[in-house]
């Protein structure tokens, strides 16, 4: 049985800007949204390095969506995919596919992050602000992934 606890989101409110995000947590399950059911979607947690916090991004794997997916990879500096090519985020569906594994994570990239103030809570129901990212830079220069962070294996 849950208990009330009075807590807040440990995820502190960073301003609008550009900054470099790490991929801290990657995880494999699937969309229920309406237009995107039974899609792959990728919840990925970033750290915004420098500022004590993180922020919470969904991927998803869908036709209206999935450029989404290219612009992150392309801002990680992952650029050795051909247009069309299938590639896996989990690396045992990789090596069964015999297609290439993309590790998600340690990888860094350049962002701009906006604060969404029509942000409804899940939990609460209340509008509140929330960092999310608004572009991902394809322009910059590639950041070497974060060793500490790449040891870790994706999960479904």
């Amino acid at each position: 049985m849950p208990k009330y606890t009075d807590a807040e989101s440990s995820y502190k409110i960073v301003p609008e800007g550009d900054y470099n995000l790490t991929v801290s947590e990657f995880h494999i399950c699937l969309s229920t949204g309406a237009k995107t059911k039974g899609c792959e979607k990728y919840e990925v947690t970033f750290i915004i390095e420098g500022q004590d916090s993180k922020i919470k991004e969904q991927l998803l794997d869908h036709p209206s969506c999935s450029w989404k997916i290219d612009t992150f990879l392309k801002s990680a500096g992952i650029r050795k995919l051909a247009k069309g090519q299938d590639f896996e985020f989990d690396e045992d569906s990789a090596d069964d596919k015999d297609v290439p594994w993309i590790n998600p994570m340690g990888l860094r990239c350049i962002a701009h992050v906006i604060v969404d103030e029509s942000y409804v809570s899940a939990t609460t129901k209340q509008v509140v602000p929330k960092n999310r990212v608004s572009v991902f830079y394809t322009d910059r220069p590639a950041l070497p992934p974060d060793p500490k962070y790449r040891v870790m294996k994706t999960t479904k």
